[in-house]
């Protein structure tokens, strides 16, 4: 299987994720590792409750190297079963609830689970599969062919030798892709990318102290990595399994939480409510953004509205490119994703795969040391992923475009998928959204490339307004009046949603395929 490496090998001497926090749970013991709307795990409970999920797997026939599934819900026990997972020296799986029946099928033969972990929700729709994992255990009441967790590990025997700690190479986790522009893929992290990850994770205050709110899902990459930096920080984690702005700001009260990680589309949800001031009572919170680019706007508003201590962080679940913005330290740079992390070297290639000229657009390209090992089964994939540079090393693509302004600071385009090619020119969508998401009435703005007999495609908008928004023709109009000449919009469809997956991102590909069909 090819795979990248990183730009420098990891440290001998630098502990692994379990050596981290088995290190946090001798210390704290009785302090709270976890919280979640039903109660609180301490760290002694965590590390005693995921060494009895360990046992039972390996009682069970799990060996190491194999690969063990979860799809569940954001809750107390999803977080003791991946860390009982990794203790059996075997690869956890994430997996969507949000996915569908016939792409769950497809997940799990992709990734050859025999152990599956589900909630009650996404067992009902598992049982319905022509083919299921050997073993189901129920996190919550079990049905039919389950076993509950709770008897699962009162059956196993407690004197399991477990096998010997994992190596730097060895297989994490595989997360699937979000399948935005395409089907999902897995997407291979071994030990050493998690724990530099966590390494790296911790210039940002999670220690001790810290006290993280995470309301995103835990099959998502950007949630696994604000909950292993925070317990390899000895933190705490406060989970919860469907995002209500309101409910977040009263929680972050509540628990006195010093870390929020949030997508764009829950700040821009958050910067509505009336109560979003309550988030500074307690002191400034640092706010972690990432999974798409936040507008400008909304970083200045947060800022302003809140005094939060808001971090951008740019980057693909792949690995590869990687920058960082603490937007209150560069005011003027708000327009950006920030600089290069540490020790990521980021290039923009042109076309004709050679780098382009300083202050030139083209596609981001990025080497670090958190770079994937490869596709799982897609050695094509793989491969094309790969950008090599004069030297022989190698990057990975981004499918980003963008460009380096003066001071070094990556400014974002588009994606290159997402790029509406008319009469020739290119035409970047985010600016065409960026200026339709200035008007008033607009909530939210989607652009795409539709059809056109004279130019081969056009700028289409899918926009989501207040009540009191102008019809498209002014709206269109408006819009048109501000934009170049090359980049105005043929026709605005009023919606009332955009497709959105789980984390927030819109689904260009859906509003495509209405306008291509039609």
């Amino acid at each position: 299987m090819a795979s990248f490496y990183p730009t420098r090998p990891r440290s001998p001497s630098e502990p692994l994720f379990l050596e981290r926090i088995d290190e946090q749970a001798a210390a704290l013991a009785d302090a709270p590792a976890v919280i979640d709307a039903r109660g609180m795990l301490s760290w002694h409970e965590l590390h005693a409750r995921s060494l009895a999920v360990a046992q039972a797997l390996v009682a069970a026939g799990g060996r190491r190297g194999e690969r063990a599934a979860i799809a569940a819900g954001s809750t107390r026990d999803y977080v003791v079963v991946l860390v009982g997972i990794l203790r059996a020296g075997m690869s956890a799986v994430p997996l969507s609830t949000m996915a569908s029946d016939e792409l769950l099928r497809s997940l799990l033969a992709d990734c050859g689970a025999r152990f599956l972990f589900a909630d009650a929700r996404t067992a009902v729709r598992v049982d319905r599969l022509p083919s299921v994992p050997a073993h189901r255990i129920a996190l919550g009441e079990a049905a039919a062919g389950w076993t509950s967790l709770t008897h699962w590990l009162e059956a196993a025997p407690a004197d399991v030798a477990l096998p010997p700690p994992p190596a730097a190479r060895d297989e994490f986790n595989i997360i699937y892709s979000s399948g935005t522009t395409g089907t999902p893929k897995g997407i291979v992290h071994d030990q050493a990318l998690r724990a530099i990850q966590a390494n790296a994770f911790a210039a940002f205050g999670l220690d001790r102290d810290a006290r993280t709110m995470l309301t995103t899902p835990l099959y998502s990459n950007y949630s696994l990595v604000a909950l292993f930096g925070t317990l390899c920080g000895g933190g705490r984690i406060i989970l919860s399994e469907r995002f209500d702005e309101g409910r977040f700001i009263e929680d972050c009260h509540r628990h006195g939480a010093t870390h929020a990680f949030l997508v764009p589309e829950q700040i821009t949800r958050i910067l509505v409510h009336p109560d979003v001031r309550r988030l500074g009572n307690d002191g400034p919170m640092t706010i972690l953004s990432a999974g798409s680019p936040l507008r400008a706007a909304r970083k200045r508003e947060l800022i302003e509205r809140t005094g939060a201590l808001l971090v951008e962080i740019y980057g693909a679940t792949e690995g590869g490119a990687s920058t960082v913005l603490v937007a209150n330290q560069f005011p003027d740079k708000l327009g950006s994703v920030g600089r290069p992390s540490q020790d990521c070297d980021i290039r923009i290639v042109g076309e004709d795969g050679r780098e382009v000229a300083p202050g030139e657009t083209g596609e981001i390209v990025g080497r670090s040391a958190t770079m994937m090992q490869a596709y799982l089964r897609a050695p094509g994939e793989t491969a094309k992923l790969m950008w090599a540079a004069p030297d022989g090393q190698i990057f990975m693509r981004s499918g980003d475009i963008g460009y380096f302004d003066p001071d070094g600071f990556l400014h974002l385009a588009d994606r290159k998928k997402d790029v509406i090619i008319s009469g020739g020119m290119n035409i970047y969508a985010s600016d065409l959204e960026e200026m339709l998401d200035r008007h008033p009435s607009v909530k939210a703005s989607a652009v795409v490339a539709g059809p056109s007999e004279r130019w081969g495609e056009t700028p289409v908008a899918f926009v989501v307004a207040d009540s009191d928004a102008p019809d498209t023709a002014e709206l269109l109009a408006w819009v048109n009046l501000r934009l170049s000449r090359h980049q105005r919009i043929e026709r605005i469809r009023y919606v009332r949603d955009l497709p959105r997956n789980d984390m927030g991102k819109v689904v260009k590909k859906e509003l495509k395929q209405k306008l291509w069909e039609a």
